[in-house]
């Protein structure tokens, strides 16, 4: 029910002060409610309208059936519930068309009344209800908290990891993302992403993606290799999934641009955990 209900509208209630996380939730289902209720009232009388019987029951029939699969996988295979919502695109084509038909009020006189090309948009203008219009309205004003990071908030908040990034804006700047696998790459993407975007730097930035397919001991050793672009002192961080603060080593070592060897000692005082730990080194040449 709740990923039905962000199917219509969605509002800042994620991470937000409580003054705006209540109403915005009270707003949210008292809004589902009332569509929910017109919804259901229209597409009773579509299944039992003759012209509409055979499509409304495809659609329902599809939907539901889409439901239950989605009951089985989690609770007779033992599945993550919480990962449901996230396959709702599988039916959301469906959902569309049952609430185009819902929310078309006056699709039953339009049958009965020819319309003249010339007169089309004054037409689909006049038939027009203010449910549907108000339902358009919500479902922008959600699309544009999505956009703008207000609503469905990326994973491990990437854009305040790139603040936490710039402890020393004037260095350069090297992030190391180790990465298992594809949903780690997508991590470190969104991080990498908001670094480009972050205007709090004024110096070089590069992000590299470090594979762990053995162990950590691996990236240790695969740092030393690696074509630095710009010199010390510069500032180190390593995102490490899995890891926990005891088992960041207390020295890394680079090379840099003119290939002279760099120590990088553990910041004691710049270590992060938003869902991931991410360490910073202080970079000087040796």
């Amino acid at each position: 029910p709740l990923g039905w209900v962000l199917m219509v509208i969605a509002l800042p209630v994620e991470n937000q002060p409580a003054w705006v996380a209540v109403p915005a939730g009270g707003l949210m289902l008292l809004f589902a409610g009332w569509l929910g209720w017109r919804i259901v009232a229209k597409l009773w009388q579509c299944w039992q309208a003759p012209k509409t019987r055979s499509a409304t029951r495809l659609l329902v029939l599809y939907v539901g059936v889409v439901v239950l699969e989605f009951l089985a996988i989690a609770y007779l295979l033992d599945k993550d519930l919480t990962q449901v919502p996230r396959y709702n695109f599988i039916y959301f084509p469906a959902v569309c068309a049952l609430l185009g038909v819902a929310l078309n009020e006056a699709g039953n006189e339009s049958d009965r009344e020819p319309v003249r090309s010339g007169d089309r948009w004054r037409h689909i203008a006049r038939r027009s209800s203010s449910i549907a219009g108000m339902t358009l309205l919500v479902g922008v004003l959600s699309s544009v908290f999505v956009v703008h990071n207000v609503t469905f908030q990326k994973p491990y908040y990437p854009t305040e990891v790139a603040h936490n990034l710039q402890v020393e804006p004037q260095l350069p700047l090297l992030v190391g993302m180790s990465y298992e696998d594809l949903q780690d790459v997508a991590l470190g993407l969104s991080f990498a992403l908001a670094l480009r975007n972050d205007e709090l730097s004024t110096s070089s930035r590069q992000f590299a993606f470090l594979s762990r397919a053995h162990d950590y001991t691996h990236i240790w050793q695969t740092l030393p290799s690696l074509q630095l672009p710009f010199t010390a002192p510069l500032s180190l961080w390593i995102i490490g999934p899995g890891l926990r603060r005891v088992d960041f080593p207390a020295q890394l070592m680079l090379r840099d641009q003119s290939r002279d060897r760099v120590r990088c000692l553990r910041d004691s005082a710049h270590y992060h955990r938003i869902g991931i730990p991410y360490q910073r080194y202080q970079c000087d040449a040796k």
